[in-house]
């Protein structure tokens, strides 16, 4: 009858209604969806370009040094004879070499900034190292020449120094430097082995 058709067809629209309702909460959820996807997609690709793989360590101590040299260039430089002498040196833990040299750029550039707060012997402790200020007076008189490094046309005494101290499995490392004049850096004069010595 007519009664029973109207009834089915509102029946119908109810449920069409019902179905049009559901299909709009589903768009909008999808939208959500979409949205949250570009976040996380955005941040993903963000932390992406901010990640930076830590570089291997160096495996001889030239490239020990030209590594140190390059994260400190604003205090450490570097002579051809330093470069020369890490060329050869022998030493076998040329990461520790790395760190140390690293250590000898952050003691002098806090010193260069202002007071230290300390001695340099007491600085060089906090990093674990022996800082020494001299070379022995007959040492310098018999080796005088190994303890000299020429850069940018002057000659500069190198007797600051630590050294690093042998172990059967990594041999022995020294470390020289002197403060360029007038400048808030030092020259890293000798990274190798051990100089001569007056043993008398």
């Amino acid at each position: 009858s007519a009664d029973e058709g109207y009834k089915i067809l509102e029946l119908l629209m109810e449920e069409n209604e019902k179905l049009r309702l559901q299909v709009g909460d589903l768009e909008a959820k999808c939208d959500d969806l979409e949205q949250e996807v570009a976040v996380l997609g955005a941040g993903a690709a963000t932390a992406e370009l901010e990640y930076t793989a830590e570089p291997a360590a160096p495996t001889t101590v030239l490239e020990a040094l030209e590594r140190a040299e390059k994260d400190n260039s604003d205090v450490l430089m570097v002579s051809g004879k330093a470069r020369k002498a890490a060329e050869k040196s022998d030493y076998r833990d040329p990461a520790r070499a790395y760190r140390v040299l690293c250590s000898l750029a952050d003691i002098y550039r806090r010193k260069f900034a202002g007071p230290l707060g300390c001695s340099l012997t007491e600085a060089f402790r906090q990093h674990h190292l022996e800082y020494k200020a001299d070379i022995g007076t007959v040492t310098r008189g018999q080796y005088d020449h190994q303890y000299q490094c020429e850069y940018e046309g002057r000659k500069y005494p190198i007797v600051e120094h630590i050294t690093l101290k042998g172990q059967p499995n990594t041999g022995t490392l020294s470390v020289h430097w002197a403060e360029l004049k007038g400048r808030s850096q030092i020259l890293v004069g000798h990274v190798g082995q051990h100089l001569d010595v007056a043993t008398w």
